[in-house]
């Protein structure tokens, strides 16, 4: 396999499985004919009709689906970035501790324990079978309640873990592409994190860390615009800021507190989460229609170009 075969098999994962086993050899035998022997990289040309064909064949097996699977979907993606948003700040806190006494304290265990399961339950929500992240789920919310129960974070976890549980019980799994979200927050999350390990500056200076600051804009703008091929994930991140906000102020939060910058976060999630269902009752309908002319080549194809 040479180097431009080889790159060109990674661009053509932006097109399902299923797309890739019945055509993906056709496509790729089309894209090597006629090429020099020595050369390596794909056209950005090239690069950009794989990328935008990918994401057109996944938009048209979307629209296949129910409106209530899609919603369904979107709520699971942001009832995991909730959690995830409770278990970096308590792992950060651990760390903090650890690092401050210098060995284990009581309850210390318990902790590393149910924040650990917390993770594997985020990560087996995109990879794990359904009733293995289900019974993992209920497992886990148990322990938050068992030994963080008399707080209100414990309490909010469990809540969620058991929402989670739910939500995965459904037929359709959550595309593992998402999992870029749940990573790139992580990376966002990382210059803090720092901070608060004392590795990395002052903690009088977290606010105002810009590399992470320009990360989590870069994430909302990319959930913007991918809005054009699949508004769930939007859905979901407006449920998580939503969530943030709500949680910064709400009977949860040691120091509640909302300022206009945190309201305005807020409205502006709920506008992004109006327009993404509106333009996923769209799709559903380009679906609907689809199905009753029951057209396979056009379905093929991923559904009409948007403008």
């Amino acid at each position: 396999m040479t180097a431009l075969e080889r790159r060109y098999r990674r661009l053509l994962r932006a097109y399902p499985a299923r797309y890739r086993r019945e055509r993906g050899q056709e496509i790729l035998s089309t894209l090597l004919e006629g090429t020099s022997p020595d050369r390596r990289w794909p056209t950005m040309r090239e690069g950009r009709a794989l990328l935008a064909g990918g994401m057109r064949v996944r938009c048209g097996l979307n629209q296949r689906l129910p409106m209530a699977a899609h919603l369904r979907m979107a709520a699971l993606l942001g009832v995991t970035l909730m959690l995830l948003w409770l278990a970096a700040f308590d792992t950060d806190d651990l760390i903090r501790f650890w690092r401050h006494w210098h060995g284990a304290w009581p309850g210390a265990g318990h902790e590393v324990a149910y924040l650990a399961l917390t993770w594997v339950v985020l990560l087996a929500a995109y990879l794990a079978p359904r009733r293995l992240v289900a019974a993992a789920s209920w497992v886990t919310a148990m322990l938050w309640l068992w030994w963080d129960g008399d707080h209100g974070e414990g309490l909010l976890a469990a809540i969620l873990l058991i929402a989670l549980a739910s939500l995965a019980r459904g037929k359709q799994r959550v595309p593992r592409l998402w999992l870029c979200l749940p990573g790139a927050m992580l990376a966002a999350h990382l210059p803090q994190s720092l901070v608060i390990w004392g590795i990395w500056g002052s903690p009088n200076v977290v606010a105002g860390l810009p590399l992470g600051i320009v990360l989590w804009w870069a994430i909302l703008g990319c959930v913007v615009l991918w809005i054009g091929f699949d508004p769930r994930p939007a859905i979901g991140v407006a449920l998580y800021v939503v969530f943030v906000v709500v949680d910064a102020a709400g009977p949860f939060s040691l120091q509640p507190q909302l300022s206009w910058q945190m309201a305005s976060y807020a409205a502006g999630a709920t506008i992004v989460a109006a327009i993404a269902i509106w333009q996923l009752y769209r799709d559903a309908a380009v679906g609907r229609s689809r199905k009753e002319h029951d057209d396979p080549e056009v379905a093929d194809q991923g559904g009409p170009a948007r403008t």
